[in-house]
């Protein structure tokens, strides 16, 4: 795997940290994960309007263009990243539907 792959793959794996570090606040906050359906894509942010407060100020993008896998009922959630690097120590032990052809390996995050 070439250098450019890993980079990609080392920067997904930041942005879903950041993320995580912004649900974490959000929870803590709310005292719920935002759910699925009110998580908003990539590019958006996750704020409280009432609160004016802001956890993450724009929800990441995947380097190569498609959004990251967000799925949460309020009380668990995971974010998913598909890798290019087939060697990543810390790609899933099973690769999630999610990941195409493309990227065939996932990384994902839970909540703590």
């Amino acid at each position: 795997i070439g250098v450019r792959q890993r980079s990609k793959d080392a920067h997904r794996k930041s942005d879903l940290r950041q993320m995580q570090s912004g649900l974490e606040l959000y929870r803590a906050d709310q005292g719920s994960y935002p759910i699925s359906s009110s998580f908003h894509s990539c590019g958006a942010s996750l704020t409280n309007t009432i609160r004016s407060s802001v956890y993450i100020q724009k929800i990441a993008c995947d380097p190569s263009g498609p959004s990251y896998t967000y799925s949460s009922n309020g009380t668990i959630y995971s974010i998913i990243a598909c890798l290019e690097n087939s060697n990543d120590s810390e790609k899933d032990a099973t690769t999630d539907s999610s990941c195409t052809s493309i990227t065939n390996y996932s990384y994902t995050l839970k909540n703590p």
